[in-house]
């Protein structure tokens, strides 16, 4: 499969990528996955977790779908 593709075979970990740059800290991504990011007061998101495995990817998966500026993206590690 390729790389970011969110229907990838789930038995693999991936690590978790922004675009810090171009994120305009709607919190999209923290209120679908609050395990995985965390948006501060000034609008800035964090990474809770850079590698996620099959138990959280349906979060993952949803707030990539839901960023208004598709700066989330992942890449397989195992």
């Amino acid at each position: 499969m390729m790389e970011g593709d969110a229907t990838m075979d789930s038995n693999n970990l991936v690590k978790v990528m922004i675009d810090y740059d171009a994120c305009a800290g709607h919190g999209q991504c923290e209120a679908v996955a609050p395990d995985i990011f965390q948006v501060d007061s000034e609008g800035m998101v964090h990474l809770l977790q850079e590698t996620v495995g099959p138990d959280l990817r349906p979060q993952l998966d949803l707030a990539i779908k839901r960023c208004p500026e598709c700066v989330i993206r992942f890449e397989m590690i195992s």
